[in-house]
């Protein structure tokens, strides 16, 4: 404390300010500046120590302990000064307010975020528009990394920095919030002349192979009993069903199914392959152009 007062008096008579004022300032500028070293060595240390898929959870929350015992610190310290800063500080307060108005509403949303569940770590969200993996969730803003479209749902590799702020007004569809699956649609066409009650048995032969597909009913019983005191959703079938549409040139046979929101493009490639299979074996005669 000694050392401290000694440096403050010595800013105080070389920058000609009151030590009222330069004192608090120059403390606060001194715990902010360690404990922000105290995370880069955390951040060091769990990038060296932890297992590469634990090192997130780890880090995020040494890192709220750091912030708590920040915070407290500072309160602790700042409350020394506060009877003779209390004009200083509300003319401080109205400053910081009008030139960080977006940080405070940012901050407030992204406890509203994490209060309410809107989204999680790994939750795959469309954002007005632009879809994409949750892959943090900061106090003021969060990231996505972005996926082309629902048809394939493969990353682009890009990383999209979203203001908390944003959702205030956007809608925002989760694909994994209460349920980890969601219904998806494939095509099959084929000629006026073909069996369409042949063709229907074989697609569900198709479907009843794929564990991906056949596995959802179970899965979804579980998703409902964790989710049933929240949501008022219930399915009376689960199971995959195949509608028929009649267009001008063909008969369109619509696969209709459940399936993991984030393997839409690996179930639809293994369902055209067993498909073109059945096709090239004379199962299925499909409609060409």
């Amino acid at each position: 404390m000694k050392y401290y007062n000694e440096f403050c008096h010595f800013l105080s008579e070389r920058l000609e300010l009151d030590q009222t004022i330069l004192r608090p300032m120059i403390g606060t500028i001194l715990i902010i500046a360690i404990f922000e070293s105290i995370k880069i060595i955390a951040d060091w240390m769990v990038n060296s120590l932890v297992r590469k898929e634990n090192r997130y959870k780890v880090f995020h929350s040494i890192k709220l302990v750091v912030n708590i015992i920040e915070i407290m610190l500072l309160v602790v310290f700042l409350t020394r000064y506060i009877a003779n800063l209390t004009t200083f500080v509300s003319l401080l307060t109205s400053s910081l307010t009008l030139v960080f108005k977006d940080v405070f509403v940012n901050a407030f949303y992204g406890a509203y975020v994490k209060k309410h569940k809107i989204f999680k770590l790994e939750d795959r969200v469309e954002v007005n528009g632009v879809k994409g993996d949750i892959i943090n969730i900061g106090r003021l803003s969060f990231d996505m990394l972005e996926v082309q479209d629902l048809a394939n749902g493969q990353s682009t590799g890009v990383i999209i920095t979203v203001p908390n702020s944003y959702i205030s007004n956007k809608h925002i569809k989760n694909y994994n919030k209460g349920f980890e699956h969601i219904w998806s649609e494939l095509t099959v066409k084929v000629p006026f002349d073909e069996d369409i009650d042949k063709v229907k048995k074989e697609l569900y032969k198709i479907l009843d192979s794929m564990e991906e597909i056949t596995k959802v009913p179970i899965d979804i019983e579980r998703e409902l009993a964790e989710v049933g005191t929240e949501y008022r959703i219930y399915y009376n079938n689960c199971k995959p069903i195949i509608y028929v549409n009649v267009t001008s040139k063909c008969v369109e046979l619509k696969i209709r199914y459940l399936m993991d929101s984030k393997k839409i493009r690996f179930i639809e490639d293994e369902l055209w392959i067993r498909i073109l299979d059945s096709n090239k074996k004379g199962k299925i005669k499909l409609y060409k152009e």
